[in-house]
């Protein structure tokens, strides 16, 4: 009975996190609540005790929020002393870590108060000199800090509460050299067995045999869980095989060490009970303690993953639970760890990881909890009789087949409802290699971390071996996935998403009351399933200091732009595919890239191998002898339709497209494209200058007569656009910038939001909003939709300051 209470205080305590979120999940969490308790208790009272006891954790969690620093919304040159709190990651540019802060300086008058509040909190910092900075060592230097900002947009990645999570207040940089000026002697295992990956190879003199940088990145993934040095296409590869779990800390790493360490104490003390008398079931009992004891240790210099800790929470319960003589169920085990880890990290809820380690050990619990067919009948028979040869062979393998059916059907609808391409082989990929990982990758790389301080040279080999060795699987998986087909993503409209997902308790031999609730969720979501509710919508998608511009039509999209590109992040895998899955898209028709600058066209090729392959493709500085669709250029030539919204470009003229030696910058070569539908008018500029401006007046004397009702900012607000001629002819309603918050640039400037103001036109910017959303209404009228920031805020997130 209490385990039932504490399952439904986790599920009471989810829908207060969902409605903090504002997200409609909460409307499911409150009905797996009461589904929960009325299919458990069945008594409304208890119930409703329950739901009221719930909420104080998250009370607790919200008074700690509120007690921690906001940092001021503007840009502070301070002077820092700061201990490094891990090793910094490197990257194309140079490096970041994340760093604590002793003492800080220099403040202006006005903000005063932020160098007394930031010490003692955590800030990330971009090192563009590349220092190189290692755990524990104590670092001086100037640092331009500015608050936790990320991209507002609907369905897209929460920076903002990832980096909330992580207690970090402030992101910045250093604008000089910084000085390392000691080391605060403290320093975990993790850091030095992250030293030491980093530095034996080169230390050791075996050049030839050096664990390459992808075999250092899966060696930290395995043994640390840090993916942060895994290779993209590497990491890439894993999700695609369906293997990417054997890469955290999971329960599988937990479970091993456990055993292992449980074995190690058990030899030790059968020695001892040679000569001191104890009894064995004491000798157990202290065997499992000294092995939960190394496991909390393992977690705590990992940082405690929610993988790891959900793991470790069903060891202790489980042992606490045996030690004191009660018999817990799996279930009730998954019920209490889920509730202690809500309790303690809340916002857990709205993780994805957390969900599928949940889902995880759910699908086993599903294989393990009822007795299988062929257990029935006792593999060793009351005459002593052996079994037929291979029968506990035969039992292992229909454990695994069943164990992988069931997470299949578990985690599949969200892998795929996530954006990811399976491979149809992943299946067979889980079968073959968990099993090589459980008891022999994973249990030999314990073991060389656990001596590499007093045996280097022997922990340097097995990682070398190993590191090497995962670099080749991957190869492998690679070229077996490319020559296999793959599972695309699951939109919201496919019901087969659905159905896999909430079906599986109507599918599946369960009792009569969760086939019931398998059904009332089904039916549950199918009503919360997202759809366009407005003719057409036009949203200018917050991408910082570049441009995205979709209009959405009957679920099919055009997309003018793909914003910035960063290495290997960009707009299209951060931003616009979310956006297009949560506004149930189910295709991309044209994609017009308006010109070649990053902050433009950074996130073309990572749309072009997306799940929305766009149909047509627009634009002049490339050819993409790969792309399959149809390639157009952008000149004033160009007029077509797109589900009866009227397309035309103004800009740049037929004679200059790909003319050698012409003058045009590759601002004054943007796409300039006028849209029309239902008399509606809408102006896409890219980064166009004055002098364009000139031109499109003077070319297009119909568009400009009447005006154009809604207008995309030319060049992000820049001074060198947006002419004060330009913006009266224009005669917009509304005038959309697209910039980033603080951004470098000072974008969008004052003397042209003053331009706009004076010609009455509103003007609105994705730095302020974030996404800007327009639509067409049933009534025929283009009318702005805001999205307020203030209202929709959840509880970590920096309010934007309206400037």
């Amino acid at each position: 009975m209490l385990i039932h209470l504490l399952a439904l205080s986790a599920l009471y305590h989810s829908y207060i996190i969902a409605y903090l979120h504002d997200q409609p999940a909460k409307w499911l969490a409150l009905f797996l609540t009461i589904s929960v308790g009325y299919f458990t208790l069945r008594r409304p009272k208890v119930i409703v005790l329950f739901c009221l006891i719930s909420c104080l954790p998250v009370i607790a969690q919200l008074l700690d929020v509120q007690e921690r620093m906001i940092f001021p919304f503007d840009k502070l040159s301070i002077s820092m002393r700061l201990v490094v709190m891990n090793d910094s990651a490197s990257k194309s540019w140079g490096s970041q870590g994340v760093f604590d802060v002793l003492a800080a300086e220099g403040c202006v008058e006005r903000y005063y108060h932020v160098c007394t509040e930031l010490i003692g909190h955590q800030v990330m910092l971009n090192d563009y000199q590349n220092t190189g900075f290692l755990a524990g060592q104590i670092v001086e230097g100037n640092v331009v800090l500015k608050p936790v900002l990320g991209f507002l947009n609907p369905g897209g990645f929460d920076y903002e509460h990832w980096l909330f999570s992580k207690g970090i207040v402030a992101k910045g940089y250093f604008s000089g050299y910084p000085a390392i000026i000691g080391s605060s002697g403290v320093q975990s295992w993790s850091d030095r067995i992250n030293q030491f990956i980093e530095s034996q190879a080169a230390n050791s003199g075996h050049k030839d045999q050096a664990i390459s940088n992808r075999g250092k990145g899966l060696l930290k993934a395995l043994i640390l869980g840090d993916r942060s040095a895994v290779d993209d296409e590497d990491r890439r590869i894993l999700a695609e095989s369906g293997l990417i779990h054997l890469f955290v800390i999971s329960g599988l790493h937990i479970g091993l060490l456990f055993g292992v360490i449980y074995l190690f104490c058990k030899c030790v003390l059968v020695g001892v009970q040679q000569t001191v008398p104890v009894s064995t079931a004491w000798l157990m009992k202290v065997c499992a303690i000294l092995a939960l004891i190394v496991v909390w240790w393992y977690v705590d210099q990992i940082g405690y993953p929610t993988p790891a800790l959900r793991a470790l929470l069903f060891i202790s319960i489980w042992l606490v639970a045996r030690l004191l003589g009660f018999e817990f169920s799996i279930f009730q085990i998954l019920s209490l760890a889920v509730f202690i880890i809500l309790s303690l990290f809340p916002y857990e809820v709205v993780s994805y990881g957390f969900w599928m380690s949940f889902l995880a050990v759910l699908a086993l619990a599903l294989v393990t909890v009822k007795p299988l067919p062929l257990t029935k009948t006792n593999l060793r028979s009351d005459s002593g009789s052996k079994n037929f040869p291979g029968k506990n062979f035969l039992l292992l393998v229909f454990i695994s087949l069943k164990s992988q059916l069931y997470i299949l059907v578990l985690l599949l609808p969200l892998v795929l409802t996530f954006g990811t391409q399976t491979s149809v082989l992943a299946v067979l990929w889980n079968l073959l290699l968990i099993p090589v990982f459980s008891v022999l990758v994973i249990p030999v790389l314990l073991i060389a971390s656990s001596v590499f301080d007093i045996f280097p040279g022997f922990s340097f080999d097995i990682f070398t071996v190993v590191g090497d060795s995962l670099v080749y699987l991957i190869d492998c998986l690679s070229w077996a996935n490319s020559e296999s087909p793959r599972l695309g993503v699951i939109h919201f409209t496919d019901k087969l998403a659905l159905a896999l997902g909430c079906g599986l308790l109507c599918l599946f031999p369960f009792s009569r009351r969760f086939r019931l609730a398998g059904f009332a969720m089904l039916s549950s979501l199918l009503v919360m399933m997202p759809s366009q509710k407005n003719p057409m919508d036009v949203w200018f998608l917050d991408v910082g200091q570049a441009l995205s511009i979709v209009l959405i039509k009957d679920h099919r999209a055009f997309i003018y732009d793909t914003g910035f590109s960063f290495g290997s992040f960009n707009a299209a895998d951060s931003v616009i595919v979310p956006f297009l899955r949560s506004q149930n898209v189910e295709a991309v028709d044209v994609l017009v890239v308006s010109h070649q600058d990053l902050d433009h066209s950074g996130g073309m090729k990572a749309l072009l191998s997306s799940s929305y392959v766009p149909s047509v493709l627009i634009q002049n500085f490339t050819t993409l002898d790969s792309y399959g669709g149809e390639q157009k250029p952008c000149d004033n030539s160009l007029s077509f339709k797109w589900q009866g919204v009227s397309v035309r470009a103004l800009w740049p003229m037929v004679s200059t497209v790909g003319t050698k030696g012409n003058d045009l910058s590759s601002n004054d070569s943007s796409c300039v494209l006028l849209l029309e539908y239902q008399g509606h008018e809408v102006l896409l500029t890219g980064d166009i200058t004055a002098r364009v401006e000139r031109t499109l007046i003077e070319a297009n004397p119909d568009v400009f007569e009447d005006g154009v009702e809604l207008i995309s900012v030319p060049h992000h607000g820049s001074r060198t656009s947006s002419s004060d001629r330009f913006v009266k002819q224009v005669k917009s309603k509304w005038a959309v910038v697209s910039s980033g918050p603080l951004n470098r640039f000072r974008h969008p400037n004052l003397d042209v939001v003053n331009r706009y103001f004076n010609a009455d036109i509103k003007l609105m910017n994705t730095a302020d909003e974030g996404a800007v959303h327009f639509a067409v209404l049933s009534s025929g009228q283009l009318a702005y939709l805001p999205q307020s920031v203030e209202e929709k805020s959840p509880y970590w997130r920096t309010i934007r300051v309206r400037q």
